[in-house]
């Protein structure tokens, strides 16, 4: 929170820029006057001596410069003599104030009233800031016609009383009179300046939030369209994908009967295959006789073709020895194969 020194009769004063409360050190001597931002409905009422400072900070009622007062409110004041020779403009509200606490108050709470007094300034916005500066205008335009009637009081005292020390307080009446309302108003006009310009700042920070908010929401919408497209896109995946789990159950059912039959088969191959291996076995026993038939009739003809070749010449020896040897009983015609590259008989021979 940005603080500001202000000089007051040898005494430093720190401002509070945002809450608008003056504090004073410990030991430093305060002004004689405080002014408050009251509305309109200030009344103002004649004056009333002030025994000593306490009193006048009690009549006051704790309520510094900048403090916010609710407009429904209707406020009383009265502009007094202080003691150190100034004035103090009180000011009380009119409605009932809460009796004080007479038991000890607890430090949370009184830190929290504190903070709330200072942070009444920071919620304000600018239309309520605007407002106030035209009462305080109000305000202060009604204070000097009421400042302008006390001035003609004061020239009819002065005229009317010549002592020193009537003189001495008309005289710190009238410095207060001109000097510290016109302070307290710099000073408001001051927090009401920063003020304005922290709500400024803020107003530019939201328009930059609100660009970025509309960026933001134009980049949802055009993810909202493909949102769109992709559930289409999804539903219409989810219609394929259950086609084809459809197909796969099918395919699945299939493989599962051609596993069924391949087994079969294969029992069915395995027993073919016993067969087919007795039967190999018996081909080849068959063909081994085979061949062993072949070659025994292969022999069998040698020899045959052998003894024909053999008869043959013996015949031959016997119808060369004698002709009417070769007729015997009964008659018959016997041809004989020629053996291997010799001539066939031209005329057959007839055994009787």
């Amino acid at each position: 929170m940005a603080k500001k020194m202000v000089r007051h009769r040898g005494s430093v004063a720190t401002v509070q820029q945002r809450s608008g409360s003056i504090y004073f050190p410990p030991g430093a001597a305060k002004p004689p006057a405080l002014v408050v931002n009251a509305g309109p409905n200030v009344k103002l009422e004649p004056w009333k001596p002030i025994r000593s400072a306490e009193s006048a900070e009690k009549s006051v009622g704790g309520v510094g410069a900048g403090t916010w007062i609710s407009p429904t409110g209707a406020l009383r004041g009265s502009i007094c003599p202080a003691v150190d020779g100034g004035i103090a403009f009180c000011i009380a509200p009119t409605f009932s104030a809460p009796a004080p606490q007479t038991g000890p108050v607890s430090p949370k709470i009184r830190s929290s009233c504190v903070r709330t007094q200072r942070l009444v300034l920071a919620y304000r916005d600018k239309e309520s800031l605007i407002e106030e500066v035209k009462d305080l205008r109000k305000a202060l335009r009604e204070q000097a016609d009421y400042f302008k009637v006390h001035k003609l009081l004061l020239l009819v005292v002065l005229a009317s009383d010549q002592s020193g020390t009537l003189r001495a307080m008309d005289q710190t009446i009238e410095d207060s009179f001109r000097r510290p309302e016109k302070h307290e108003i710099k000073v408001e006009r001051d927090i009401f300046a920063e003020e304005i310009g922290r709500l400024q700042r803020l107003i530019e920070h939201l328009k930059l939030l609100r660009d970025y908010v509309v960026n933001e929401n134009k980049k949802l919408a055009r993810v909202r369209d493909k949102v769109i497209r992709l559930e289409i896109a999804n539903q219409h995946l989810e219609g394929c994908i259950s086609v084809v789990q459809e197909t796969l159950k099918k395919a699945h059912s299939k493989i599962e009967t051609c596993k069924i039959k391949t087994k079969e088969y294969q029992t069915q191959a395995g027993i073919d295959g016993d067969k087919c291996k007795g039967l190999q076995s018996q081909a080849d026993s068959l063909e081994a006789e085979l061949s062993k038939e072949r070659f025994e009739k292969l022999a069998s003809e040698k020899r045959v073709n052998y003894l024909k070749r053999k008869l043959w010449k013996a015949e031959h020896d016997l119808a060369e020895l004698d002709p009417k040897q070769g007729k015997v009983d009964g008659s018959c015609q016997v041809n004989y194969p020629s053996p291997r590259g010799s001539p066939s008989p031209s005329t057959p021979k007839s055994v009787k």
